[in-house]
């Protein structure tokens, strides 16, 4: 834990604050944070965003990526993949009470991680030959996001990543190889394109549910 003491020293502003009960603290995006209990008590940390907060994560997670140490394995990460989050939301919402704008928000942002995805892949299959890649799926779908972290930038590899069977090395396909070993990766996807068709319609399901 850094010293308050020397954030202030660079200029950086500083605030304290306790929490008494039944109060809430909000940690604004892209704020460090630190704390501490003390006496005989119990705390609890929610991680929540809302749609205008999404830019404000991948500002920091593409910050985090950009101070990764090329050599040592060292990284300062994101609290979770937004990746995750928003797939998380879909496969909840017959238990959600969001309305038809929330759905609507949801489906955009939805949309463009495989958007973006799509577009990775398509610079994989393009560098290896899709037919030359040895593509495999994840056993569990639901295995937790953290179980899989980028070794080049820091950053989770959830939906899918590239694995070097010579020096165990995985990064994700933002980068076109794990490392300098001459085998050819293997590519490991979480979810089928029938995966994201059934996605999409739960999405579009509860859009037309919430419509009427």
């Amino acid at each position: 834990m850094l010293s308050p003491a020397l954030a202030v020293e660079k200029g950086i502003p500083v605030y304290r604050t306790e929490q008494n009960n039944g109060e809430f603290i909000f940690t604004f995006p892209k704020a460090y944070h630190a704390g501490f209990s003390h006496g005989f008590n119990c705390g609890e940390a929610v991680n929540l965003v809302t749609f205008e907060w999404i830019k404000y994560f991948w500002e920091a997670a593409n910050y985090y990526k950009s101070i990764k140490h090329p050599k040592k394995n060292f990284y300062k990460s994101v609290s979770f993949p937004i990746e995750w989050l928003l797939i998380q939301a879909v496969y909840t919402l017959d238990i959600s009470f969001y309305d038809e704008q929330y759905i609507k928000k949801l489906k955009n942002e939805f949309e463009n991680i495989l958007k973006n995805e799509s577009q990775k892949l398509k610079a994989i299959y393009d560098r290896y030959g899709k037919n030359n890649l040895n593509i495999y799926h994840f056993q569990n779908k639901q295995e937790k996001y953290d179980k899989h972290v980028c070794y080049k930038c820091g950053y989770y590899t959830y939906l899918s990543y590239l694995f070097c069977n010579t020096c165990i090395k995985k990064c994700c396909i933002s980068h076109l190889k794990p490392c300098q070993c001459f085998q050819k990766p293997q590519l490991y996807i979480r979810f089928t394109e029938e995966d994201q068709i059934e996605q999409k319609n739960i999405i579009d399901k509860y859009i037309k549910k919430k419509s009427k």
